[in-house]
């Protein structure tokens, strides 16, 4: 349910999805999305109570996040540029 909307608040920032789940070998990722320039993943948590960031992923979540949208990189047939990571 969390990842329906964050589906919808995405797209009402104007963010086309690209992919959900999204998954590879190396992980997977829950929501890719496209605005203008920028793409990005995303990773969807419910919680009751709003809490940081550094509070939900851990360090190897976050790795394999980034492994899974290198591979995603990788395998587009639209050339992307790695600002962040």
């Amino acid at each position: 349910f969390a990842e329906y909307i964050a589906i919808i608040f995405l797209t009402f920032k104007g963010y086309k999805i690209l992919h959900r789940r999204y998954k590879t070998y190396l992980g997977e990722i829950d929501l890719i999305a496209l605005k203008a320039d920028y793409l990005i993943a995303v990773e969807v948590k419910a919680r009751k109570n709003k809490v940081l960031e550094e509070e939900v992923l851990t360090e190897n979540q976050k790795r394999r996040i980034k492994k899974a949208m290198m591979v995603f990189l990788s395998s587009s047939k639209t050339n992307f540029i790695l600002l962040r990571v």
